[in-house]
């Protein structure tokens, strides 16, 4: 039977997010040592539980939900109208169980059962910045093996987020050349940026849209965020978008340097915001629009998103229209 078309696939790790609220973060650093606010961080079982203990007697556990940053993507998109689906990995427990059924409206079909489910502590202090600790579990199992060539090649765009371990990141280095049908989205984050450019070269050539932090891109290119994202551009990527929280976004382009302005919002939970913005700005990509509304509608839609906990508000068809000034939802 033929593969229906999606609009999106996400190719990234799955974590259930456990959000904690601290009123200081020094607290964090006396845990583990050399934490830098608003960093992300690979951990072993051992100190998972190390920091969940004292965040469980010294911070406030405020919520619990399914995370990834391809999934936070796929979900969005998902919820504003358009055909979407997930490649990766969850455990065979509860949580893997919890991580399916909070994706609604995204294909799972491809997403695999492996082992125990991955989790990722977040720590949200007094700035309302967010340091992140990722304990992979199943995601570090997914390799080669288990994706479907043939149902990634069946997307218009195939959205990369990050793995910590090294077959799944060596996956997604293999099958992104074969990929001769989507555009390629990519949001590398930390773990992925602190490798290098060599490391990602060849993700990055295929990429049409790249999403990083100004941090991230300092630490991928060893330069200031602009000059990151010229030699980026030189490197093959058409696009660069640059996340910038409370302060909108920097979209670059061989054109040049455009920026949209972030509205000024309460912020209850700024997670995922990044992945809302990617969302939306491939929500814009997809139905035809020029890549700096979709940076307007990007920035708008994550500020909107932060104003409540986890995906409760992530935008849907209406504010999809409405954001981007449509009669109508396109063909999403």
């Amino acid at each position: 039977m033929p593969i229906k078309t999606k609009d999106a696939i996400g190719f990234g790790a799955l974590n259930v997010d456990l959000l904690y609220e601290i009123e200081d973060f020094p607290l964090i650093q006396q845990a583990r040592a050399n934490t830098l606010r608003g960093g992300e961080y690979l951990v072993t079982e051992a100190e998972m539980r190390a920091l969940r203990r004292l965040l469980d007697s010294r911070g406030r556990l405020v919520a619990q939900s399914g995370g990834g940053q391809a999934a936070n993507v796929v979900a969005a998109l998902a919820r504003m109208g358009f055909s979407t689906g997930m490649v990766g990995a969850v455990g065979t427990d509860d949580l893997g169980t919890f991580l399916l059924e909070g994706l609604q409206g995204v294909d799972t079909s491809r997403v695999r059962r492996l082992g125990k489910s991955g989790m990722c502590l977040i720590a949200v202090d007094e700035t309302k910045e967010r340091t992140n600790f990722v304990l992979p579990n199943a995601n570090d199992a997914l390799g080669a093996e288990h994706l479907d060539l043939d149902y990634l090649n069946s997307a218009r765009f195939v959205h990369l987020s990050s793995f910590a371990g090294e077959a799944p990141f060596r996956a997604q280095q293999a099958i992104v050349p074969s990929l001769s049908g989507p555009r390629i989205s990519f949001d590398p984050g930390e773990l992925y940026c602190r490798r290098g450019m060599g490391a990602l070269a060849g993700l990055l050539r295929r990429s049409s849209v790249a999403f990083m932090t100004e941090r991230e891109l300092e630490y991928l290119t060893g330069l200031q965020a602009r000059e990151g994202a010229a030699k980026l551009l030189e490197c093959g990527v058409e696009m660069v978008v640059c996340k910038r929280g409370r302060r909108g976004a920097w979209l670059f382009t061989g054109e040049g340097r455009y920026e949209a302005a972030a509205p000024e919002v309460e912020v209850v939970d700024p997670t995922g915001a990044g992945d809302v913005f990617a969302a939306a700005f491939l929500a814009g990509l997809l139905l035809g629009q020029p890549a700096v509304e979709c940076a307007r509608f990007a920035v708008e839609a994550a500020s909107h998103s932060v104003t409540a906990f986890g995906r409760e508000r992530y935008p849907d068809a209406q504010a999809l229209r409405r954001g981007l000034g449509l009669q109508r939802g396109g063909d999403a």
